[in-house]
C-alpha cells in the first residue's frame, strides 16, 4: 500500500531569486520589443534636447499649482462659453464637407487677391460698370453662391418661427 503524503514542500525563492527572475522577464521583453524600444529612445532623446523633457519634469512636480490655477481660469464667467463655443465649432467643422470648404476657401483667397489687385489701382466702378460686372459669369456665380447660402442661413434662423404673410 502506498505511502500518505503528510508533508508538502514549498519552494519559495530567494529576494535573489526572484529578482534573477524579474531581470531575466525584462530583458527576454527587452528582446522582443528592440525596434520599438530603440525608436522610443530615440523619441525621448530628441524631447530632452528640446528641453520638452524639462518642461514636463518641472510641470510634474508643480502639478498642485497647475490644477489650481487651472481649476481657476476655468471658473472664469468667459470660460465656460468659450468651451461650448469651441465644441460647437468641432461640431460644426464635422458637418462640412471638406471638398466643398476648400472649394470655398480658394475661391475667398482668389477674391482677396483681387480686391487686392483692385485697391492697388485705385479706380472707381461707375453704375454702367456695375452692371456690366454684374454679367461676368464668375461674379453671378460668386453672388448665386452668397444668395444660396443667406437662403440656407435665414431658412435654419426660421425654423419653427410662425410664418406670417
Amino acid at each position: 500500500m502506498a505511502k500518505a503524503i503528510t508533508r508538502i514542500e514549498k519552494h519559495v525563492p530567494t529576494p535573489e531569486q526572484e529578482q534573477a527572475q524579474a531581470v531575466k522577464q525584462i530583458l527576454e521583453a527587452t528582446a522582443n520589443s528592440r525596434d520599438a524600444l530603440v525608436v522610443f529612445l530615440d523619441i525621448l532623446k530628441e524631447l530632452h534636447r528640446a528641453g520638452l523633457l524639462d518642461i514636463v519634469q518641472g510641470m510634474l512636480k508643480t502639478r498642485h499649482k497647475w490644477g489650481v490655477t487651472a481649476m481657476q481660469t476655468l471658473n472664469q464667467p468667459g470660460m465656460h462659453r468659450f468651451i461650448k463655443n469651441g465644441i460647437s465649432s468641432l461640431y460644426f467643422l464635422g458637418k462640412l464637407n471638406p471638398d466643398q470648404l476648400q472649394k470655398i476657401f480658394d475661391g475667398a483667397a482668389r477674391g482677396l487677391e483681387r480686391s487686392a489687385e483692385s485697391m492697388k489701382e485705385d479706380k472707381q466702378t461707375g453704375l454702367g460698370g456695375l452692371v456690366k460686372t454684374l454679367r461676368d459669369p464668375d461674379v453671378n456665380a460668386s453672388l448665386t453662391t452668397m444668395m444660396a447660402f443667406l437662403q440656407g442661413m435665414g431658412e435654419e434662423w426660421n425654423k419653427g418661427k410662425k410664418k406670417v404673410h
